[in-house]
């Protein structure tokens, strides 16, 4: 293994070099705060996936490998956010619209591969229903959920 080089789920791989990993993870987690603090402003509950094992050598938590695709940030779009039209049936009842799922994988704007397992993970998400993108700024994100339907305030 070259000196710098950082494999997700290697344990070894951490000891290699931690200043190389934590310098390539920064901006990714600065990215990853933007699109958090927008969704939070829009009142959009999100997680960050975050897979962590304790080290035994160090006693340190390091970040272990997930399953291949699952992307950094997961939520739901609540119903009162869906900009769709709600029409009363033959009896006049209204129809329950129902909270969408949304995952979010962010990447550098540099740099930030979509990977294959990626790809498939969003593909399947958008066939079964939900917003999946990957996205390196809150505009992509904002862009993505209004053409989705979701009511996102001007200015955010």
């Amino acid at each position: 293994m070259k000196q710098g080089e950082f494999i997700t789920g290697a344990h070894e791989a951490t000891h290699v070099s931690r200043r190389r990993a934590w310098k390539d993870s920064v901006l990714e987690k600065s990215i990853v705060k933007v699109i958090r603090d927008g969704l939070n402003a829009c009142r959009i509950p999100n997680y960050e996936v975050k897979a962590r094992t304790p080290c035994a050598k160090c006693h340190l938590w390091t970040v272990a490998a997930s399953e291949p695709g699952i992307p950094d940030l997961i939520g739901w779009i609540p119903e009162s956010l869906l900009d769709l039209p709600v029409k009363p049936d033959m009896n006049g009842t209204v129809p329950r619209r129902y909270a969408r799922p949304l995952f979010i994988e962010v990447k550098r704007p540099k740099g930030g591969v979509e990977g294959e397992a990626q790809k498939q993970f969003m593909q399947r998400a958008i066939a079964g229903g939900g917003i999946a993108m990957f996205a390196r700024d809150w505009d992509t994100v904002a862009d993505t959920l209004r053409a989705s339907g979701v009511h996102i305030p001007e200015g955010l």
